[in-house]
């Protein structure tokens, strides 16, 4: 294995790819020490593609003159006519056998830990890692990306279209998977409400794009889960809980429902997830197959490491984007803004709790949602989108408008969807003295 991970990186490019992925603590100090003098050589000739091993020898034999008659100079010398005997080696399969022995140090390494009593979760340690090497072991080359395939579908508007809110359509363009959204609120101020409101507004067209098979799940993670479904039936419905007392009573909730979401009744599903690490949380995405995953609250999800919480908040952030990236689906996940942004109807990236840069340099789109103080004010929301990768042509990226938020039916009105026009439902007037 080593002679011929020595002889792939005489070429530079493999040199190059490989050198970061040596486990150096697990092959051996001569091989490591070859590595080095390969290195060397490309920095002190930075034109060739490759090295011989005649080459090389030379190299070591002039940089090493004084020292020729040292044993571990021999070592190395010896070796250089050893790898005039190798056949070049097919570079995928080195990789898989410097993962492999990657794998077992760091396995090895964490039993050890588990051993000498460490605190650790050796179970969820011991999957993660497995999780880790299973991905970079499916990892194909780049896929190539046809031009006009790719502008077709920004012209067709392919993706998900995020309803219920005139801003969504107006200046946000249709978002895929793989895509991360922070929302951002104080703790009572219809966070929940804004996700259920939100969703139901939003499962026809994430049902058009994903497919029906593809469900969306609602991982509640604060707070009693059985308080969402009825949440998403006000939500969807623009109703009270008596109005969904009397749908009950008639028999029909379950079909206005489905109307109102132009879905299935069982397409948003709830999904308790107290206690649950990152681990736990995959295994229920490999399981269920979502089209979107929506986590309330990200940051009491489990991750393991002696991590700062500021630390901790930034890797749980990347943590989701990358299972968005690898299960195809679109994360959307909840932060609490902190005490600095209570009384505030647009709050910024400096409200958020834990994080300055965290949140914002794993998301592709931020809506923070504030409120004020002020009892005549107290069913205004204010929102300002402050990250959008997704603008749509000639739209600002930051934006800041208001809505009316009705906490008993779960509704946010900015004007977009006139109540009338929900299935099942009466039209809903906002009015604020």
């Amino acid at each position: 294995m080593d002679l011929q991970l020595i002889r792939a990186c005489l070429d530079r490019k493999t040199y190059e790819n490989i050198r970061a992925k040596v486990p150096y603590e697990v092959v051996g100090k001569t091989t490591s020490t070859m590595l080095q003098w390969i290195g060397a050589y490309f920095t002190s000739n930075p034109d060739v593609p490759m090295v011989t091993p005649e080459h090389l020898k030379a190299y070591v034999s002039v940089r090493m003159q004084d020292s020729l008659d040292d044993p571990g100079v021999q070592v190395l010398l010896k070796l250089c006519d050893e790898l005039k005997t190798v056949p070049d080696p097919d570079v995928p399969t080195v990789l898989n056998m410097l993962m492999e022995q990657d794998f077992a140090g760091r396995l090895g390494a964490l039993y050890v830990r588990f051993e000498q009593g460490h605190e650790i979760d050796f179970f969820t340690e011991v999957e993660e890692l497995t999780r880790e090497y299973s991905v970079l072991r499916k990892i194909k080359d780049v896929p190539s990306f046809d031009i006009e395939t790719a502008l077709a579908e920004l012209r067709d508007g392919r993706g998900v279209t995020f309803g219920g809110m005139q801003f969504f359509r107006e200046y946000i363009s249709p978002v895929r998977g793989g895509a991360s959204i922070a929302f951002a609120a104080r703790p009572g101020q219809g966070k929940s409400s804004w996700l259920c409101y939100t969703l139901t507004r939003s499962a026809g067209s994430i049902r058009e794009f994903f497919g029906e098979d593809r469900p969306v799940m609602f991982c509640v993670n604060e707070g009693e889960p059985g308080r969402v479904p009825p949440r998403l039936y006000q939500a969807a419905m623009g109703a009270t809980l008596s109005e969904l007392y009397d749908k009950l009573d008639a028999g029909t909730l379950i079909k206005d429902y489905e109307e109102a979401i132009q879905a299935p009744g069982d397409f948003i599903q709830t999904v308790p997830i107290a206690g649950w690490s990152f681990s736990d949380l995959e295994r229920k995405i490999e399981e269920t197959r979502p089209s979107v995953v929506v986590v309330d609250m990200l940051e009491h999800v489990g991750l393991h490491g002696n991590l700062s919480k500021a630390e901790r908040t930034t890797e749980q952030w990347v943590k989701i984007r990358e299972l968005a990236l690898v299960y195809d689906f679109i994360a959307i996940s909840t932060v609490q803004i902190g005490y600095e942004g209570a009384n505030t109807l647009f709050p910024t990236y400096d409200h958020i709790n834990y994080s300055k840069t965290g949140v914002q340099s794993a998301t592709d789109i931020i809506i923070m949602m504030g409120s004020l103080g002020n009892p005549q004010m107290q069913h205004v929301r204010g929102f300002h989108v402050a990250k959008n990768k997704f603008t749509v042509q000639g739209k600002p990226e930051q934006v800041e408008l208001e809505a009316v938020f009705d906490k008993d039916r779960s509704t946010f009105n900015d004007g977009a969807v006139p109540m009338d026009q929900v299935p099942g439902t009466k039209q809903v007037k906002h009015e604020l003295e």
